[in-house]
């Protein structure tokens, strides 16, 4: 499987302003699989700029797609979605 994050939004927000709705598109063997989210389960992480797991290293939400907002950001932060 290979997991390809997409962002509506692009990747930048400005002062803590800007919305964006994360999407992890799944593909095997060129194909993408699991286009309804129904099949796999997704959960998300956050990382702070340092690398460290933002809130404990809790789940920061689930589902195929998630919407992020600036308050989610704290100066950089980098969305993980893990896939099973």
């Amino acid at each position: 499987y290979l997991a390809v994050i997409e962002s509506s939004g692009g990747d930048v927000f400005k002062n803590g302003q800007g919305t964006s709705t994360l999407l992890c598109r799944l593909f095997q063997n060129g194909q993408e699989v699991d286009t309804t989210g129904n099949e796999h389960t997704y959960k998300w992480y956050r990382m702070d700029k340092n690398g460290n797991a933002m809130s404990g290293g809790a789940v920061f939400a689930t589902g195929k797609s998630v919407a992020v907002n600036g308050t989610h950001v704290d100066i950089k932060t980098t969305f993980i979605c893990e896939v099973n």
